[in-house]
């Protein structure tokens, strides 16, 4: 069997099979999202955008009785599935990809001198990123920019895998570190798994600069990008952008002409990636420190928590229930 399904298979044995069918095809609603996240499941988020509800369940129901696969050994491409940022909004994620990709680029033809080249990236919004990038910079010198940036590389994959590592640094364009090039790779992953591989690995370095240190334009990089490109869906940072702002949820709600339920939708969505930016609401409306949410166990259930601090809305029980998961190691940096 294919060692990603049995990843797949063993991870959501025991679990709701309905419910980890909407994480397989990627069903974006914030129920699915928290499912996703309590559970670790966020690497599998949308892996299987056309899977069948019957044939998963029978998969399931097939696989729990015939055979155990806890002995099994993860090949190259399951290995990296941890990494796959399933949860991102798919096309701020590639274009993080990208801009990865074209950094690395730039920087090599910085390194040389070159001022023309055709970039590994035709998206326009990838490409100002990048120009921006360099613009706010504001190199004095070439020569020492480009020294920094590739001990900044060092440095960040000292403690990768040697194969993870070299994979990754297969995929830059003009890149000056030794590796394989990313045409040896081919005869080691075909087709389909190579594109795979190169998401996973991509995911993997968007994750490590999350915690990085000692990496200043890597990790000045990654802010931009986290601003830029964020993890979830445009309208939902529409909604952010503009309590940002000053609004309030009721302003928001009105200019954009917003249902209740739809803002509050949004509210879930950002929080599952951002808990901190919600959590002097929930101090305001329940009257805790914002650090306790962390500490104290949300209620059991919302009518519990209604019963308790009265009629609040309900994205803030999630935001909750979300500084619970990340309290207790739930946040697995994988979405």
């Amino acid at each position: 069997m294919n060692e990603i399904l049995v990843k797949v298979i063993t991870s959501c044995q025991g679990l709701a099979p309905n419910s980890t069918y909407q994480v397989l095809v990627g069903k974006r609603t914030p129920s699915t999202l928290y499912f996703a996240k309590k559970h670790q499941l966020e690497a599998y988020f949308g892996l299987f955008p056309q899977l069948k509800k019957s044939d998963w369940g029978q998969v399931l129901a097939q696989q729990a009785s015939r055979q155990d696969y806890s002995n099994t050994k993860p090949s190259f491409l399951a290995d990296l599935l941890d990494y796959r940022q399933g949860m991102v909004f798919p096309q701020n994620r590639q274009k993080r990809y990208e801009a990865y990709l074209l950094l690395v680029q730039a920087a090599s033809q910085l390194a040389y001198g070159q001022k023309r080249y055709v970039t590994v990236t035709q998206d326009w919004e990838v490409q100002q990123f990048v120009k921006a990038y360099f613009s706010q910079l504001r190199i004095q010198g070439r020569e020492a920019f480009t020294a920094s940036f590739y001990q900044e590389w060092a440095r960040l994959l000292e403690d990768w895998p040697q194969d993870k590592a070299d994979f990754l640094l297969s995929q830059f364009s003009g890149h000056d570190l030794p590796a394989l090039a990313a045409e040896d790779w081919l005869d080691v992953l075909q087709g389909q798994e190579f594109t795979l591989a190169r998401h996973f690995v991509l995911g993997r370095l968007d994750q490590a600069l999350e915690t990085a240190e000692a990496c200043p334009y890597l990790i000045y990089f990654k802010k931009g990008l986290n601003r830029r490109f964020p993890a979830w869906k445009s309208s939902a940072d529409l909604t952010l952008k503009g309590l940002d702002q000053g609004a309030s949820l009721a302003e928001v709600q009105a200019r954009r002409g917003l249902k209740a339920s739809t803002l509050a939708d949004h509210l879930i969505e950002v929080a599952i990636f951002d808990c901190d930016r919600f959590l002097p609401d929930l101090s305001r409306a329940l009257g805790k420190a914002p650090e306790s949410f962390y500490e104290e166990k949300a209620p059991e259930d919302f009518a519990s928590f209604q019963d308790q601090y009265g009629d609040q809305a309900f994205w803030l029980y999630r935001v909750w229930q979300i500084a619970n998961l990340e309290a207790e190691g739930g946040d697995f940096a994988r979405a």
